[in-house]
């Protein structure tokens, strides 16, 4: 499992500062043995977009680190840069969630169970609380499921604490949404 967490975060991270897919988890071609850019036309662009099912690559991270005795800082980064990734370029400001940074295909519902999940572990890691307003946000106002599943699957403490600090605000809480 090492191997593969390193693999990603060493070789299927984008690392140019002026690509709009800086700091996301691409798919790797193995025989180029560099990052598939998804830009030519022999396939299908969807299938190898940096939201999706790249998302995942960002929960297993998030999920190792919280796992790992001796925290790992070069992960820490690479994981707060994918953060910043997918809350700058696949997500609007309202939360609208895409598959790639042209914001023009996919906006598919299980996506959010997944930024929601990685959003929630990155308050874990890092204590920030604008990673469970995150979550929050991008699971109470885009697909009503998603609510009960993360409460299913224990993240119902931070998910009040997000809940607290909207009320605080005088902002919408999963009470009074709609």
């Amino acid at each position: 499992m090492n191997k593969r967490i390193s693999f990603i975060r060493n070789r299927q991270q984008m690392n140019n500062p002026r690509d709009l897919r800086d700091g996301a988890y691409m798919v790797y071609d193995c025989e180029a043995d560099s990052i598939y850019p998804n830009n030519t036309p022999n396939c299908n662009p969807v299938d190898r977009d940096e939201g999706a099912e790249r998302v995942g690559m960002g929960v297993l991270l998030a999920k190792q680190y919280l796992l790992s005795d001796k925290k790992d800082n070069d992960l820490k980064s690479s994981l707060l840069r994918y953060a910043k990734f997918l809350r700058t370029r696949l997500q609007t400001p309202e939360y609208v969630t895409y598959s790639s940074v042209d914001q023009k295909n996919r906006n598919r519902a299980y996506n959010y169970v997944w930024i929601a999940e990685f959003y929630f572990y990155m308050y874990r890691a890092t204590g920030n609380r604008q990673f469970v307003r995150d979550g929050y946000e991008n699971a109470s106002f885009h697909v009503s499921p998603v609510r009960s599943w993360l409460l299913r699957h224990r993240l119902s403490g931070m998910f009040r604490v997000a809940m607290f600090e909207r009320s605080q605000d005088g902002e919408r809480t999963p009470a009074t949404a709609g």
